[in-house]
């Protein structure tokens, strides 16, 4: 073991530091803090280095989305905190899950989206990494494509407090172990193992604790 730590160069020490500032995203995430959207900012810094350089470049782009979205996120989550307040007069409902249910409209063109970016993000990427002397392993940018388009749905599907968000996490995650896996991630394989278990614990606690808004009242 001590072998194997004194071999690590900096991406190698990067990478594990990512994987508990993710893990400790992930618990904010199941208990709906919002400290989940900062930590979620520093995590996707510190991704964006590993995963560039061990060629998954549409998961380092991804990265950059999930910026974008925490801030986002933590304007709509104040919505739904300042929503809440004002429909029981208090401040008691801070402990409560506000969670939000997505039309059929939404997940279709949810679908419909991923399908599109996919196909056309797929040789854009698998041409970047070729170029870049890396050398990915067969259907290693495409499940990278594949995966990353389908996290940010996700992450827009968390935050707009989609109870559905997990289900893509589930499928997301699953396939991310694999993938990682095969590309010598092995901490970040484990990483996404952990969000795959907490994904059901939080689809399980959303379901169990939240209170559901209809989508037109957080517009």
């Amino acid at each position: 073991m001590a072998e194997y730590f004194s071999s690590l160069d900096f991406f190698g020490w990067l990478e594990i530091a990512a994987v508990f500032v993710g893990l400790a995203y992930v618990v904010l995430e199941v208990l709906k803090s919002n400290a989940m959207w900062t930590l979620c900012i520093v995590s996707a810094l510190m991704n964006i280095a590993v995963y560039l350089h061990n060629a998954f470049s549409a998961m380092a782009l991804l990265q950059v989305y999930y910026i974008v979205t925490s801030v986002y996120g933590i304007v709509q989550w104040r919505k739904l905190n300042s929503l809440e307040k004002s429909s029981d007069g208090s401040s008691a409902g801070e402990q409560t899950l506000r969670i939000v249910r997505p039309s059929r409209k939404v997940i279709l063109i949810s679908l419909a989206v991923a399908v599109a970016l996919t196909a056309l993000l797929w040789p854009v990427f698998n041409r970047i990494d070729h170029a870049s002397g890396a050398e990915p392993y067969p259907g290693q940018v495409l499940l990278d494509t594949s995966m990353a388009v389908l996290s940010m749905i996700a992450m827009y599907w968390v935050s707009r407090s989609y109870l559905e968000n997990w289900y893509l996490w589930i499928l997301i995650n699953a396939v991310s172990v694999a993938m990682f896996l095969f590309g010598g991630l092995y901490w970040m394989a484990a990483l996404y193992g952990c969000y795959l278990v907490t994904a059901f614990i939080g689809l399980r606690h959303w379901r169990r604790s939240g209170v559901c808004f209809d989508e037109k009242e957080i517009k």
